[in-house]
């Protein structure tokens, strides 16, 4: 597919090429100031804003996307400001509960699959460094053979932005039994630290980047709100979280909005600047049933049959939950294609 028009090469004033050596040599001298992340973000915001005010024939040109992509790919191994480390001591050796009877058995249980499997990644990868980019498939498919040498349920997920099967990113959802007939459903994702980089962060991007990826990052949806930053936090330390209907609400959100550019807002009168705009419409009952129905996507389970696992997850999205951490906002009707 062809993203660019390649007639001839952009044309880029004084001024953008001022903006661009300003914000290259932004993310270079910020390296030994104290106000970095803010240093960076004046930089960027200039650049994009700048930008935004080409024609969309200049924008789409190969040569100006290059030079734009250049300055960005300079933030690839940096991080946005939350803790992203994940919790991992090499020398530790986390052991499988003998019975899993309470919620305490089932995290223990997880921190021993998430350990083992955060294992075989640091083989290959510094923990305390790497993006972990490129990585998400491998390890999903590592989680689930551990878990299956454990007797533990799982099912991998491989999507696209719109959570159709696909090759974007790759999770999963563990479902451990407990001895009082219930039973405790886990998120994982070891790899979520590859969408919290400063790369593709900056809102003001989505009006100016084209290609693949000309979104914005599921790590910037996550840092707009308290309480999106700290269910971000806890999936990137410990590598899972409890599977709640908010928190699925927050990662399928993410999701979606990193796949959405400047056209989608503009075709629904939404301004892609605006926090509450850009929250995705959609209730935590129609993604549940659009993953149940993309069936290739799943693996195989061990004590219980996928519809199973999928019935009782689909019984969390029974609830409307459209809003998104904003219960004393109000917001005026928006139309949304989805």
């Amino acid at each position: 597919m062809n993203f660019f028009d390649d007639e001839e090469p952009a044309k880029i004033d004084d001024k953008g090429k001022k903006l661009i050596e300003n914000a290259i040599e932004a993310i270079s001298l910020a390296k030994s100031t104290t106000d970095r992340n803010n240093i960076i973000e004046v930089a960027m915001d200039a650049m994009y804003n700048h930008f935004a005010t080409y024609s969309e024939k200049e924008l789409n040109k190969f040569s100006l996307q290059l030079e734009l992509f250049k300055v960005e790919s300079l933030l690839n191994d940096e991080f946005l400001p939350l803790d992203s480390e994940p919790i991992y001591n090499e020398s530790s050796n986390p052991e499988f509960p003998k019975k899993i009877e309470s919620e305490p058995d089932a995290e223990q249980a997880m921190d021993y699959l998430v350990h083992h499997t955060r294992k075989k990644l640091a083989k290959f990868n510094d923990l305390k460094t790497s993006t972990l980019s490129k990585h998400c498939i491998g390890t999903s498919y590592d989680f689930e053979k551990i878990c299956q040498e454990n007797n533990i349920n799982t099912i991998h997920f491989g999507v696209n932005q719109n959570l159709s099967n696909g090759m974007f990113h790759h999770f999963s959802i563990a479902r451990i039994s407990l001895n009082d007939g219930t039973y405790k459903q886990y998120l994982v994702d070891c790899t979520y630290r590859q969408f919290f980089t400063k790369a593709q962060s900056n809102p003001r991007r989505i009006g100016v980047m084209r290609g693949p990826a000309k979104g914005c990052s599921i790590g910037s949806y996550m840092m707009m709100t308290p309480k999106r930053k700290e269910i971000a936090e806890t999936i990137l330390q410990k590598g899972y979280i409890e599977a709640t209907p908010e928190v699925l609400k927050e990662y399928f959100d993410a999701i979606i909005y990193s796949g959405r550019d400047k056209s989608f807002y503009d075709k629904n009168g939404l301004d892609y600047l605006n926090q509450y705009d850009v929250i995705p419409k959609f209730t935590l009952k129609e993604y549940l049933e659009k993953l149940t129905r993309n069936r290739a996507a799943y693996s195989k389970t061990i004590n219980e049959t996928v519809d199973e696992i999928l019935s009782s997850t689909l019984s969390l999205g029974k609830e409307d939950l459209r809003r998104v951490n904003i219960s004393n906002e109000s917001r005026g009707n928006s139309h949304e294609s989805k």
